[in-house]
Protein backbone atom coordinates (compact mmCIF):
# COMPACT_ATOMS: atom_id res chain seq x y z
CA UNK A 1 0.00 0.00 0.00
CA UNK A 2 1.10 3.56 -0.73
CA UNK A 3 1.00 6.47 1.72
CA UNK A 4 -0.26 8.82 -0.99
CA UNK A 5 -3.69 10.29 -0.25
CA UNK A 6 -5.85 9.84 -3.33
CA UNK A 7 -9.19 11.50 -4.08
CA UNK A 8 -11.33 9.63 -6.60
CA UNK A 9 -14.22 10.90 -8.72
CA UNK A 10 -16.03 9.18 -11.60
CA UNK A 11 -18.54 10.09 -14.27
CA UNK A 12 -21.16 8.10 -12.31
CA UNK A 13 -21.22 6.40 -8.93
CA UNK A 14 -18.57 3.66 -8.60
CA UNK A 15 -20.90 1.90 -6.17
CA UNK A 16 -23.27 0.98 -9.01
CA UNK A 17 -22.02 -1.83 -11.23
CA UNK A 18 -24.07 -0.46 -14.12
CA UNK A 19 -22.27 2.91 -14.13
CA UNK A 20 -20.37 3.37 -17.40
CA UNK A 21 -20.29 -0.39 -18.07
CA UNK A 22 -18.76 -0.98 -14.64
CA UNK A 23 -15.55 0.96 -15.31
CA UNK A 24 -15.80 3.28 -12.24
CA UNK A 25 -16.52 0.25 -10.02
CA UNK A 26 -13.59 -1.86 -11.19
CA UNK A 27 -11.20 1.10 -11.33
CA UNK A 28 -12.07 1.95 -7.72
CA UNK A 29 -11.68 -1.67 -6.65
CA UNK A 30 -8.19 -1.82 -8.16
CA UNK A 31 -7.01 1.54 -6.82
CA UNK A 32 -8.35 0.69 -3.35
CA UNK A 33 -6.14 -2.39 -3.44
CA UNK A 34 -3.11 -0.22 -4.16
CA UNK A 35 -3.79 2.87 -2.03
CA UNK A 36 -4.97 2.59 1.57
CA UNK A 37 -5.69 6.32 1.88
CA UNK A 38 -8.29 6.69 -0.88
CA UNK A 39 -11.37 8.93 -0.68
CA UNK A 40 -14.34 8.76 -3.05
CA UNK A 41 -16.18 11.91 -4.07
CA UNK A 42 -19.60 10.55 -5.03
CA UNK A 43 -22.44 12.72 -6.37
CA UNK A 44 -25.21 10.18 -7.09
CA UNK A 45 -28.15 12.58 -6.80
CA UNK A 46 -26.72 15.04 -9.32
CA UNK A 47 -25.52 12.24 -11.62
CA UNK A 48 -29.02 10.74 -11.67
CA UNK A 49 -30.54 14.07 -12.66
CA UNK A 50 -28.01 14.54 -15.44
CA UNK A 51 -28.74 11.03 -16.69
CA UNK A 52 -32.42 11.93 -16.94
CA UNK A 53 -31.53 15.07 -18.89
CA UNK A 54 -29.23 13.24 -21.29
CA UNK A 55 -32.09 12.83 -23.79
CA UNK A 56 -31.54 16.52 -24.58
CA UNK A 57 -28.82 15.35 -26.96
CA UNK A 58 -31.69 14.87 -29.44
CA UNK A 59 -32.17 18.62 -29.58
CA UNK A 60 -28.45 19.35 -29.77
CA UNK A 61 -27.71 19.98 -26.09
CA UNK A 62 -25.27 18.13 -23.81
CA UNK A 63 -26.42 19.07 -20.28
CA UNK A 64 -23.47 17.66 -18.32
CA UNK A 65 -21.04 20.09 -19.95
CA UNK A 66 -23.19 23.19 -19.58
CA UNK A 67 -21.43 26.00 -17.62
CA UNK A 68 -24.08 25.91 -14.88
CA UNK A 69 -23.32 22.21 -14.33
CA UNK A 70 -19.53 22.51 -14.40
CA UNK A 71 -19.70 25.45 -11.97
CA UNK A 72 -21.88 23.39 -9.63
CA UNK A 73 -19.36 20.55 -9.71
CA UNK A 74 -16.60 23.10 -9.12
CA UNK A 75 -18.25 24.12 -5.84
CA UNK A 76 -18.93 20.51 -4.78
CA UNK A 77 -15.44 19.25 -5.57
CA UNK A 78 -13.64 22.24 -4.07
CA UNK A 79 -15.57 21.72 -0.83
CA UNK A 80 -14.84 17.98 -0.72
CA UNK A 81 -11.21 18.39 -1.72
CA UNK A 82 -10.67 21.02 0.96
CA UNK A 83 -11.85 18.49 3.54
CA UNK A 84 -9.90 15.54 2.11
CA UNK A 85 -6.64 17.42 1.40
CA UNK A 86 -5.46 14.82 -1.13
CA UNK A 87 -2.08 14.55 -2.78
CA UNK A 88 -3.75 13.79 -6.10
CA UNK A 89 -7.16 13.49 -7.78
CA UNK A 90 -8.04 10.62 -10.11
CA UNK A 91 -10.90 11.26 -12.55
CA UNK A 92 -12.60 8.34 -14.28
CA UNK A 93 -14.34 9.83 -17.30
CA UNK A 94 -15.42 12.83 -15.21
CA UNK A 95 -14.18 15.71 -17.37
CA UNK A 96 -17.24 17.82 -16.54
CA UNK A 97 -16.57 17.42 -12.82
CA UNK A 98 -12.86 18.26 -12.77
CA UNK A 99 -12.50 20.90 -15.50
CA UNK A 100 -12.56 23.79 -13.01
CA UNK A 101 -10.51 22.42 -10.12
CA UNK A 102 -7.28 24.12 -9.06
CA UNK A 103 -4.39 23.46 -11.47
CA UNK A 104 -2.14 23.14 -8.41
CA UNK A 105 -3.64 19.75 -7.50
CA UNK A 106 -2.14 16.88 -9.52
CA UNK A 107 -4.80 15.24 -11.68
CA UNK A 108 -4.88 11.92 -13.52
CA UNK A 109 -7.75 11.80 -16.00
CA UNK A 110 -8.88 8.43 -17.41
CA UNK A 111 -10.97 8.30 -20.58
CA UNK A 112 -11.84 6.20 -23.62
CA UNK A 113 -11.57 9.24 -25.89
CA UNK A 114 -11.49 13.03 -26.00
CA UNK A 115 -14.67 15.02 -26.48
CA UNK A 116 -13.96 15.96 -30.10
CA UNK A 117 -12.91 12.39 -30.90
CA UNK A 118 -16.13 10.92 -29.55
CA UNK A 119 -18.59 13.43 -31.01
CA UNK A 120 -16.87 13.22 -34.38
CA UNK A 121 -17.11 9.43 -34.38
CA UNK A 122 -20.60 8.48 -33.19
CA UNK A 123 -23.54 9.43 -35.47
CA UNK A 124 -25.73 10.17 -32.45
CA UNK A 125 -23.81 13.44 -31.96
CA UNK A 126 -24.30 14.74 -35.51
CA UNK A 127 -27.09 17.05 -34.32
CA UNK A 128 -25.08 18.58 -31.48
CA UNK A 129 -25.31 22.37 -31.68
CA UNK A 130 -22.24 24.49 -32.45
CA UNK A 131 -22.62 26.08 -29.01
CA UNK A 132 -22.58 22.69 -27.26
CA UNK A 133 -19.58 21.63 -29.33
CA UNK A 134 -17.65 24.73 -28.33
CA UNK A 135 -18.57 24.32 -24.65
CA UNK A 136 -17.58 20.66 -24.76
CA UNK A 137 -14.23 21.42 -26.36
CA UNK A 138 -13.55 24.12 -23.76
CA UNK A 139 -14.28 21.70 -20.91
CA UNK A 140 -11.95 19.10 -22.42
CA UNK A 141 -9.22 21.69 -23.04
CA UNK A 142 -9.42 22.78 -19.40
CA UNK A 143 -8.97 19.17 -18.28
CA UNK A 144 -5.98 18.73 -20.59
CA UNK A 145 -4.41 21.91 -19.21
CA UNK A 146 -4.93 20.87 -15.59
CA UNK A 147 -4.02 17.19 -15.90
CA UNK A 148 -0.64 15.81 -14.96
CA UNK A 149 -1.41 12.80 -17.14
CA UNK A 150 -4.25 11.60 -19.34
CA UNK A 151 -4.72 7.83 -19.60
CA UNK A 152 -6.71 6.84 -22.67
CA UNK A 153 -7.80 3.29 -23.33
CA UNK A 154 -6.61 2.84 -26.91
CA UNK A 155 -3.98 3.77 -29.47
CA UNK A 156 -6.74 5.31 -31.58
CA UNK A 157 -7.81 7.63 -28.75
CA UNK A 158 -4.19 8.55 -28.02
CA UNK A 159 -3.49 9.37 -31.66
CA UNK A 160 -6.61 11.56 -31.92
CA UNK A 161 -5.80 13.31 -28.63
CA UNK A 162 -2.19 14.01 -29.64
CA UNK A 163 -3.35 15.48 -32.95
CA UNK A 164 -5.87 17.71 -31.22
CA UNK A 165 -3.54 18.78 -28.40
CA UNK A 166 0.01 18.48 -29.82
CA UNK A 167 1.47 20.61 -27.02
CA UNK A 168 0.12 18.13 -24.47
CA UNK A 169 1.18 14.95 -26.31
CA UNK A 170 3.67 14.04 -23.58
CA UNK A 171 0.80 13.86 -21.06
CA UNK A 172 -1.14 11.29 -23.07
CA UNK A 173 -0.64 7.60 -22.25
CA UNK A 174 -2.28 4.45 -23.61
CA UNK A 175 -3.56 2.39 -20.67
CA UNK A 176 -6.01 -0.35 -21.73
CA UNK A 177 -8.97 -0.98 -19.45
CA UNK A 178 -9.48 -4.46 -18.01
CA UNK A 179 -12.14 -7.14 -18.22
CA UNK A 180 -15.09 -6.29 -15.97
CA UNK A 181 -15.28 -9.57 -14.09
CA UNK A 182 -15.72 -9.75 -10.32
CA UNK A 183 -14.24 -13.26 -10.33
CA UNK A 184 -11.97 -13.75 -13.35
CA UNK A 185 -12.13 -17.30 -14.73
CA UNK A 186 -9.25 -19.66 -14.16
CA UNK A 187 -7.27 -20.69 -17.21
CA UNK A 188 -9.06 -23.64 -18.82
CA UNK A 189 -8.03 -26.26 -21.39
CA UNK A 190 -8.60 -25.02 -24.96
CA UNK A 191 -11.92 -25.83 -26.59
CA UNK A 192 -11.94 -28.48 -29.30
CA UNK A 193 -13.38 -28.17 -32.80
CA UNK A 194 -15.22 -31.48 -32.64
CA UNK A 195 -18.67 -30.16 -31.74
CA UNK A 196 -20.99 -27.61 -33.35
CA UNK A 197 -19.68 -24.10 -34.00
CA UNK A 198 -21.12 -21.75 -31.36
CA UNK A 199 -21.06 -18.00 -31.94
CA UNK A 200 -21.84 -15.52 -29.15
CA UNK A 201 -23.14 -11.98 -29.68
CA UNK A 202 -23.20 -9.67 -26.63
CA UNK A 203 -24.57 -6.13 -26.86
CA UNK A 204 -27.54 -3.90 -26.07
CA UNK A 205 -27.46 -2.00 -29.36
CA UNK A 206 -28.09 -4.59 -32.10
CA UNK A 207 -27.52 -2.18 -34.99
CA UNK A 208 -24.44 -0.34 -33.70
CA UNK A 209 -22.82 -3.60 -32.62
CA UNK A 210 -23.25 -5.04 -36.11
CA UNK A 211 -25.97 -7.54 -35.25
CA UNK A 212 -27.35 -7.49 -38.79
CA UNK A 213 -23.93 -8.56 -40.08
CA UNK A 214 -23.76 -11.33 -37.48
CA UNK A 215 -27.14 -12.70 -38.54
CA UNK A 216 -26.33 -12.58 -42.26
CA UNK A 217 -23.00 -14.32 -41.74
CA UNK A 218 -24.56 -16.92 -39.46
CA UNK A 219 -27.26 -17.81 -41.99
CA UNK A 220 -24.58 -18.34 -44.64
CA UNK A 221 -22.45 -20.40 -42.24
CA UNK A 222 -25.39 -22.72 -41.62
CA UNK A 223 -25.19 -23.76 -45.27
CA UNK A 224 -21.77 -25.24 -44.45
CA UNK A 225 -22.26 -26.18 -40.79
CA UNK A 226 -25.82 -27.42 -40.29
CA UNK A 227 -25.52 -27.59 -36.49
CA UNK A 228 -23.97 -24.12 -35.98
CA UNK A 229 -25.49 -22.02 -33.18
CA UNK A 230 -25.78 -18.29 -32.55
CA UNK A 231 -26.43 -17.12 -28.98
CA UNK A 232 -27.60 -13.51 -28.56
CA UNK A 233 -27.25 -11.67 -25.23
CA UNK A 234 -28.26 -8.11 -24.36
CA UNK A 235 -31.08 -7.56 -26.83
CA UNK A 236 -33.88 -9.44 -28.58
CA UNK A 237 -33.81 -8.47 -32.27
CA UNK A 238 -37.05 -9.16 -34.09
CA UNK A 239 -35.32 -10.30 -37.28
CA UNK A 240 -33.53 -13.11 -35.41
CA UNK A 241 -36.73 -14.66 -34.06
CA UNK A 242 -37.46 -18.09 -35.47
CA UNK A 243 -34.13 -18.35 -37.31
CA UNK A 244 -32.81 -21.91 -37.12
CA UNK A 245 -29.90 -22.24 -34.71
CA UNK A 246 -30.45 -18.87 -33.03
CA UNK A 247 -30.99 -18.74 -29.25
CA UNK A 248 -31.95 -15.39 -27.68
CA UNK A 249 -31.15 -14.97 -24.00
CA UNK A 250 -32.24 -11.34 -23.59
CA UNK A 251 -30.49 -9.13 -21.07
CA UNK A 252 -28.31 -10.87 -18.49
CA UNK A 253 -27.27 -8.70 -15.55
CA UNK A 254 -23.91 -9.23 -13.89
CA UNK A 255 -25.29 -8.14 -10.52
CA UNK A 256 -27.91 -10.93 -10.54
CA UNK A 257 -26.10 -14.16 -9.54
CA UNK A 258 -28.21 -16.54 -11.62
CA UNK A 259 -27.91 -14.36 -14.72
CA UNK A 260 -24.18 -13.89 -14.15
CA UNK A 261 -23.72 -17.67 -14.00
CA UNK A 262 -25.58 -18.02 -17.29
CA UNK A 263 -23.37 -15.39 -18.89
CA UNK A 264 -20.23 -17.18 -17.70
CA UNK A 265 -21.60 -20.43 -19.12
CA UNK A 266 -22.17 -18.82 -22.51
CA UNK A 267 -18.65 -17.37 -22.64
CA UNK A 268 -17.23 -20.73 -21.59
CA UNK A 269 -19.14 -22.79 -24.14
CA UNK A 270 -18.88 -20.43 -27.13
CA UNK A 271 -16.23 -20.85 -29.82
CA UNK A 272 -16.10 -17.21 -30.92
CA UNK A 273 -17.39 -13.88 -29.64
CA UNK A 274 -18.85 -12.24 -32.76
CA UNK A 275 -19.46 -8.49 -32.33
CA UNK A 276 -18.57 -6.57 -35.53
CA UNK A 277 -19.27 -3.12 -34.10
CA UNK A 278 -19.71 -0.20 -36.45
CA UNK A 279 -18.62 2.25 -33.73
CA UNK A 280 -16.69 1.36 -30.57
CA UNK A 281 -14.40 3.65 -28.60
CA UNK A 282 -13.04 0.62 -26.75
CA UNK A 283 -15.01 -2.62 -26.25
CA UNK A 284 -14.81 -4.16 -22.78
CA UNK A 285 -16.61 -7.29 -23.98
CA UNK A 286 -13.53 -8.21 -26.02
CA UNK A 287 -11.39 -8.04 -22.87
CA UNK A 288 -13.89 -10.32 -21.15
CA UNK A 289 -13.80 -12.76 -24.06
CA UNK A 290 -10.01 -12.93 -23.83
CA UNK A 291 -10.31 -13.71 -20.11
CA UNK A 292 -12.23 -16.84 -21.10
CA UNK A 293 -9.69 -17.71 -23.79
CA UNK A 294 -12.43 -16.93 -26.32
CA UNK A 295 -11.26 -15.54 -29.68
CA UNK A 296 -13.20 -12.53 -30.99
CA UNK A 297 -14.49 -11.75 -34.47
CA UNK A 298 -14.83 -8.02 -34.93
CA UNK A 299 -14.05 -4.91 -36.98
CA UNK A 300 -11.03 -2.67 -37.29
CA UNK A 301 -12.59 0.53 -35.93
CA UNK A 302 -12.14 2.91 -33.00
CA UNK A 303 -10.34 1.41 -30.02
CA UNK A 304 -10.95 -2.25 -30.89
CA UNK A 305 -7.52 -2.91 -32.51
CA UNK A 306 -5.83 -2.11 -29.19
CA UNK A 307 -7.67 -5.09 -27.67
CA UNK A 308 -7.93 -7.53 -30.56
CA UNK A 309 -4.82 -8.27 -32.60
CA UNK A 310 -5.66 -9.83 -35.94
CA UNK A 311 -4.64 -13.48 -36.03
CA UNK A 312 -3.51 -13.35 -32.40
CA UNK A 313 -6.54 -13.27 -30.10
CA UNK A 314 -9.17 -12.88 -32.79
CA UNK A 315 -10.05 -12.01 -36.36
CA UNK A 316 -10.24 -8.36 -37.44
CA UNK A 317 -12.20 -7.37 -40.55
CA UNK A 318 -12.47 -4.08 -42.40
CA UNK A 319 -15.74 -2.17 -41.93
CA UNK A 320 -16.53 -2.84 -45.60
CA UNK A 321 -15.94 -6.62 -45.45
CA UNK A 322 -18.55 -8.68 -47.28
CA UNK A 323 -20.56 -11.53 -45.79
CA UNK A 324 -18.61 -13.92 -48.02
CA UNK A 325 -15.30 -12.62 -46.63
CA UNK A 326 -16.47 -13.29 -43.08
CA UNK A 327 -17.76 -16.76 -43.91
CA UNK A 328 -14.63 -17.83 -45.77
CA UNK A 329 -12.24 -16.78 -43.02
CA UNK A 330 -14.35 -18.11 -40.15
CA UNK A 331 -14.64 -21.50 -41.86
CA UNK A 332 -10.91 -21.59 -42.56
CA UNK A 333 -10.11 -20.78 -38.94
CA UNK A 334 -12.67 -23.26 -37.58
CA UNK A 335 -11.31 -26.07 -39.74
CA UNK A 336 -7.72 -25.44 -38.63
CA UNK A 337 -7.62 -27.13 -35.23
CA UNK A 338 -4.05 -26.07 -34.45
CA UNK A 339 -4.67 -22.50 -35.53
CA UNK A 340 -7.85 -22.25 -33.47
CA UNK A 341 -5.99 -23.67 -30.47
CA UNK A 342 -3.33 -20.95 -30.84
CA UNK A 343 -6.01 -18.24 -30.97
CA UNK A 344 -7.49 -19.45 -27.69
CA UNK A 345 -4.16 -19.64 -25.90
CA UNK A 346 -3.16 -16.21 -27.17
CA UNK A 347 -6.52 -14.75 -26.10
CA UNK A 348 -5.95 -15.88 -22.53
CA UNK A 349 -2.35 -14.65 -22.65
CA UNK A 350 -3.47 -11.20 -23.82
CA UNK A 351 -5.87 -11.05 -20.89
CA UNK A 352 -3.23 -12.11 -18.38
CA UNK A 353 -0.59 -9.67 -19.63
CA UNK A 354 -2.59 -6.60 -20.77
CA UNK A 355 -6.36 -6.74 -20.61
CA UNK A 356 -6.88 -6.96 -16.85
CA UNK A 357 -7.42 -4.39 -14.11
CA UNK A 358 -4.17 -5.20 -12.30
CA UNK A 359 -2.19 -4.20 -15.38
CA UNK A 360 -4.28 -1.03 -15.64
CA UNK A 361 -3.70 -0.33 -11.95
CA UNK A 362 0.06 -0.76 -12.24
CA UNK A 363 0.18 1.81 -15.04
CA UNK A 364 -2.06 4.28 -13.21
CA UNK A 365 -0.04 3.84 -10.02
CA UNK A 366 3.09 4.71 -11.98
CA UNK A 367 1.44 7.88 -13.32
CA UNK A 368 0.27 8.81 -9.82
CA UNK A 369 3.75 8.36 -8.37
CA UNK A 370 5.25 10.55 -11.09
CA UNK A 371 2.61 13.25 -10.70
CA UNK A 372 2.96 13.47 -6.93
CA UNK A 373 6.73 13.73 -7.20
CA UNK A 374 6.46 16.51 -9.79
CA UNK A 375 3.09 18.26 -9.30
CA UNK A 376 1.80 20.35 -12.21
CA UNK A 377 1.78 24.11 -12.25
CA UNK A 378 -0.77 26.43 -13.82
CA UNK A 379 -0.16 26.76 -17.54
CA UNK A 380 -1.55 28.50 -20.56
CA UNK A 381 -5.02 27.60 -21.66
CA UNK A 382 -4.92 24.67 -24.08
CA UNK A 383 -6.86 25.11 -27.29
CA UNK A 384 -7.34 22.42 -29.95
Amino acid sequence: MKSIRVAYVAVNSPYRLSSWSGIPHFALKELSRRFSDLHVIDTPWLDARLDRLSAAIRIGIMPMREPLVTRLFERILNSRLAAIKPDILVSIGAAHKVSRISPNLPLIHVSDGMFSTVIGYYPRYLGLSSRSREIGRDVQADVVRRASAIAVASDWAAHCASEEYPCAASKIHVVPLGANLETPPAAAPPRTVGGPLKLLFVGYDWKRKGGDVVLSVFKRLRAHLKDAELHIVGCSPREARGVAGVVQHGQLRKDVPEQQRKLVQLFTQANFLFVPSRYETYGLVFCEASAFGLPSITVRTGGIPTIIKDGVNGLLFSPEASVETYVERILRCWRDADGYDRLQRAARSEYETRLNWRSWGASIQGLIDQAVEAPPSAGERVKP
